[in-house]
């Protein structure tokens, strides 16, 4: 653990697996709040649960979240997975220069058809230009140090055209993306419901049930704002992250060919040369398993995990932390400690096998890389 006692923020950094389940997991009663940052709601990002404080309107989004996102239906969106890889491999035989873009469009397509039913060509599409700027804004938000308002809250209440508010100016540019990120598609849905049009998609299924509920229209105002904000999360959250561990694990495959024949391999051999794999061949692509914990272990994508608060006084160890620290779980120096995972530099898949089968002695970077804690 590494405490900095910041001006404005005191701030506990975590670097190894058991003080993070120790603290975040153990004890996340009071370890699941997080930093109120004021620029998300100067920037209408306020819809973002995973920055929310922890409280009831958290409790709301993660449980219509989790309600159509959990293991147990998941199962039910692979045709749509299935059809998007299809698409992805047909364009990149076409071209494979533009590598990069292919991959975000296949994992954009795959998220608002599942969400929204949308049919994603390109990605000049109105949704995703609107949302990638509304992303853009709220990156540029978060940037250390860019936004004063987080430090003298008193900022936010100052026009604009006053010189040195530069957050006002920075949040009034990017505000209707993130708006419209919101709004557009859920409204589209809407009006293609009323119209007996709407596409199978999880949009449809949340506006017909608000709409079957007999309830006043404050209430059904909430409702929807509840669910606009929680589908809109899903293209936010996965886009780019999922982007990102494709991209990690083509460049693995393009600096070690020899695990890459290996994979071949193994597939050749599970799957044969006629068909694409599905989940069901995965118990035995045992070496295709280990590729996959170690490219999340090997160059986490979220290096620092979400950030985390704590609500009151504790002690861990002898150590005080005080009520309000924020805390860093630092993902990257928990999956490249060589005491648990030797030469963590190196890309070596092996490190998980032992006896053809995978070694359950060995922690699995999947509960390290996607975070900690209730989220």
């Amino acid at each position: 653990m590494v405490f900095l006692d910041l001006p404005f923020q005191p701030t506990l950094i975590l670097g190894t697996a058991q003080v993070v389940t120790d603290l975040l997991d153990k004890r996340s009663d009071i370890y699941s709040d997080r930093v109120h940052v004021i620029m998300d709601e100067l920037m209408s990002w306020d819809f973002n649960f995973a920055f929310l404080p922890y409280g009831p309107k958290w409790r709301a989004h993660r449980r219509l979240f989790h309600e159509h996102f959990h293991q147990g239906v998941i199962g039910q969106y692979l045709p749509v997975v299935n059809g998007q890889i299809r698409l992805f491999l047909q364009r990149t035989l076409v071209d494979s220069s533009r590598l990069s873009d292919q991959i975000r469009l296949l994992f954009s397509g795959i998220i608002l058809k599942i969400v929204y039913g949308m049919d994603i060509r390109d990605l000049d599409d109105e949704y995703i230009r609107m949302a990638q700027m509304a992303m853009e804004g709220q990156s540029k938000s978060h940037m250390p140090g860019a936004c004063w308002v987080e430090y003298f809250p008193f900022l936010r209440h100052i026009p604009s055209w006053v010189p040195g508010t530069s957050s006002k100016k920075l949040a009034e540019k990017y505000r209707p993306f993130a708006e419209g990120m919101v709004v557009l598609p859920y409204e589209q849905v809407r009006s293609a419901v009323l119209e007996g049009s709407a596409r199978p998609c999880i949009a449809r299924t949340l506006i017909t049930k608000i709409q079957d509920l007999n309830i006043n229209p404050e209430q059904r105002a909430k409702d929807d704002a509840l669910a606009m904000g929680t589908l809109a999360i899903t293209y936010a959250a996965a886009a780019d992250t999922s982007t990102a561990a494709l991209q990690v694990f083509l460049l693995a495959m393009s600096l070690h060919p020899e695990v890459q024949q290996k994979a071949q391999a193994e597939l050749s051999t599970v799957v044969g040369p006629n068909r694409l794999p599905d989940p069901s061949d995965l118990q035995s692509l045992i070496y295709i398993r280990a590729i996959l914990l170690e490219t999340l272990r090997w160059k986490p994508i979220v290096p620092l995990s979400l950030f985390h608060r704590v609500l009151r006084d504790d002690e861990y160890n002898g150590y005080f932390i005080p009520k309000g620290t924020v805390i860093i779980p630092a993902a990257w120096a928990i999956l490249q400690n060589p005491e648990e995972y030797p030469e963590p530099e190196k890309f070596r898949p092996e490190r998980f096998i032992e006896n053809g089968k995978l070694k359950p002695q060995i922690r699995d970077p999947f509960t390290i890389a996607f975070g900690f804690g209730r989220r």
